[in-house]
């Protein structure tokens, strides 16, 4: 084969790739891209949100040193204070992050993680995520020791990756309330029901009130 042929293979190649990518472009639109994709889906929950852009509803002053270190006991060390941050909550809304690091006998990558964001009605058809089926425990009706505060509150452990996440959700009306602490499969310390119990004392314990604005319009709790 001459040169000559080649050349014009080559060319008459291109020529029908982009006219096949042309044709593809004015059917549906230009063609997305990976990072086009991910923006199209929107904002997951677990995804990181600016500070700046991220309502100050005053998560880490939820609890004091003091008393964070009483619920986690005298087996933690080194609870560093917390450090605020954004982030998707289970229902779309941003929220208002705290985040604590501790050291246990057996590892120094745990972490407590404490959220606040605003409570929103699900309606027919929306994104709300927050769905507690029967893979949650529902604290109002078993819990050890006694849940007090009263909001509705669901607990959940699993695994994810190389991680044992314990979760607890407490619904509170105006804002809602996530706890959870998260520890290295490979050097897991507590016992799903040990963290039960401490998180059932970050429910009861924590100071709900300092993240309402004043005056601000509170709608009452769902009624789940």
């Amino acid at each position: 084969m001459s040169k000559k042929t080649i050349i014009i293979s080559i060319v008459s190649v291109i020529l029908v790739s982009g006219l096949a990518v042309l044709a593809l472009v004015l059917i549906n639109g230009k063609p997305n891209t990976p990072d086009e994709t991910s923006e199209a889906k929107g904002p997951q929950p677990g995804d990181s949100v600016i500070i700046t852009k991220t309502p100050e509803y005053k998560a880490c002053e939820l609890f004091t040193s003091d008393s964070l270190q009483s619920i986690l006991g005298d087996k933690v060390s080194a609870v560093v204070n917390g450090e605020r941050n954004g982030v998707v909550a289970a229902n779309l809304q941003v929220a208002d992050a705290c985040d604590y690091t501790f050291t246990t006998s057996t590892s120094k990558e745990n972490k407590l993680s404490i959220q606040v964001y605003q409570y929103s009605v699900s309606t027919e058809g929306s994104s709300n995520l927050e769905q507690y089926d029967a893979t949650w425990r529902n604290v109002n009706v078993v819990a050890d020791p006694e849940y007090t505060k009263g909001y509705p509150a669901y607990f959940k452990s699993s695994n994810v990756d190389d991680k044992k996440i314990f979760q607890m959700y407490v619904i509170g009306g105006a804002k809602n309330f996530r706890f959870a602490i998260s520890q290295p499969l490979s050097s897991q310390y507590f016992s799903d029901q040990e963290v039960v119990t401490m998180m059932i004392k970050f429910a009861n314990d924590a100071n709900y009130e300092v993240t309402n604005a004043s005056g601000e319009d509170i709608p009452p709790a769902p009624n789940v």
